[in-house]
């Protein structure tokens, strides 16, 4: 919930929260109050709210592709991780740019009681993936957030609260994609004609001959899905170690500014957060794998 609004099945529209613009967050995994509305998990983000002092910040961070390792190993690029776009494989899940901008601001309309916030983020991502290794995958992410708050007597505020979100995701066309299709449905067609059975004109059994052909290509086709052994599978447990150094200097009054740096993925495990497990030659094939060490750098104001 945001702000007591359920946005619970939203988020496949586009819908995305603007973290920088909420002063609390709380994870609730048990024992839930008649307020919430189904079991499980529960999370609820209250906003930043006005004052009867003007107060804002400015946020940014950055991250440069030249800032990261790489962490796909040979026996995944043995299992199908693919390379594409003039990168080898072991470049397939890198990030390939990203960077974040917000401000907000608030404050009162007439001290004690009506107050205001808004904040405004965006943020820009581009980043290849392994199972689509030809070129990155780009998102751009607007978010408009705005509050008012109302004070009526007795310890009670009236609160309005609002939120705009664009999301854009864009990949470039593929020029050889139409020429690479059309040469697929030719070979398939060359497939079909081939496995049609054929007589032997010099046995007068082409049935019977037919009838080999089909059962050897079953034989064939059941002998590739042998390397999918069955049985329950699961992953091994990976640890994923992120840490952050920050230096913070005070310039008076509410002024602060801050400067950080960020490491992702600081031990480069490379663990697959999805695999393929149909039978066939693509078993096991890594289809996204976990990005590799990376730093961001970052700089907030408030005042």
């Amino acid at each position: 919930m945001v702000e007591g609004i359920s946005v619970t099945g939203i988020n496949p529209t586009g819908f995305t929260l603007d973290y920088g613009a909420f002063a609390e967050v709380s994870v609730g995994t048990a024992a839930h109050g008649p307020e919430w509305p189904a079991p499980g998990i529960q999370m609820q983000f209250i906003s930043k709210s006005g004052g009867n002092q003007y107060r804002g910040a400015v946020y940014g961070d950055y991250v440069n592709r030249d800032w990261q390792s790489t962490n796909i190993d040979l026996e995944q690029v043995r299992r199908g991780a693919q390379g594409g776009g003039g990168l080898s494989p072991h470049e397939a899940n890198r990030l390939w740019s990203y960077w974040d901008l917000n401000a907000d601001i608030g404050g009162y309309i007439k001290p004690d009681r009506p107050w205001w916030y808004s904040s405004v983020r965006e943020q820009a991502l581009s980043a290849r993936q392994v199972n689509f290794p030809v070129k990155p995958l780009r998102t751009s992410l607007m978010n408009y957030s705005g509050k008012g708050t109302y004070q009526v007597p007795q310890d009670n505020k009236l609160v309005a609260f609002g939120q705009a979100v664009g999301t854009i995701s864009r990949t470039a066309s593929i020029p050889s994609a139409r020429p690479a299709l059309a040469s697929l449905r030719r070979r398939r067609s060359t497939s079909r004609r081939r496995r049609r059975p054929s007589s032997s004109p010099g046995d007068g059994s082409g049935r019977a001959s037919g009838t080999q052909s089909s059962m050897t290509r079953c034989s064939s086709r059941s002998g590739s899905d042998s390397s999918a052994p069955t049985g329950p599978r699961g992953r091994m447990a990976r640890t994923i170690l992120d840490v952050r150094v920050e230096k913070s200097l005070q310039l008076g009054g509410h002024r602060r500014v801050a400067g950080f740096v960020d490491v992702f993925n600081l031990l480069n495990a490379n663990p697959e957060q999805n695999t393929n497990w149909s039978s066939g030659s693509s078993f096991l094939r890594p289809l996204d794998i976990v990005a590799p060490r990376l730093a961001r750098v970052g700089v907030k104001l408030e005042w």
